[in-house]
């Protein structure tokens, strides 16, 4: 894959983070640590890039045959998947039985992890194309981290 490519990969993988990264900086009160944005960047930006690792790793040992054959066909049903999910959740507001997490860490954690779901995806398809994974999920997690500090720090 080109470094072109890559870094505009990596770009849209992170946009889901960098709203959500925006969304807690303007949330964030006097209980949030003073480091809010340097903790929130970095639980984004592992995230962002143990999902690939995840997704690559689990095609390679648990479906290899199956993905190399159809891998393309899973990474769309993946995020079809969660676009579909979106798209119903939009459409079905059920705000009134929300309740958000009282701890800090397992609400950062949580939408680290639902942000970087579709990095799973990704990883699947890495392996199903033979990509580098390793230079991949460099410039995947770094690329996070900026634009998760750019938007937290940004609307300060």
């Amino acid at each position: 894959m080109e470094l072109v490519t890559i870094i505009i990969m990596s770009l849209a993988l992170s946009m889901d983070a960098f709203a959500v990264a925006i969304s807690r900086s303007l949330s964030a009160n006097q209980h949030c640590p003073k480091n809010d944005w340097l903790i929130t960047a970095l639980a984004f930006g592992v995230a962002q890039a143990t999902m690939p690792l995840i997704g690559y790793f689990s095609a390679e040992h648990l479906a290899s045959d199956l993905v190399k054959a159809g891998g393309g066909l899973i990474a769309f049903s993946v995020l079809g998947f969660i676009g579909s999910k979106m798209i119903w959740d939009s459409l079905h507001n059920d705000d009134e039985d929300y309740t958000p997490p009282a701890n800090y860490s397992i609400n950062l954690t949580a939408q680290a992890i639902a942000t970087s779901i579709d990095a799973l995806a990704v990883g699947i398809g890495m392996y199903a194309t033979g990509e580098n994974i390793v230079v991949s999920v460099s410039f995947i997690g770094a690329i996070t981290f900026l634009t998760c500090a750019i938007g937290y720090k940004g609307t300060k």
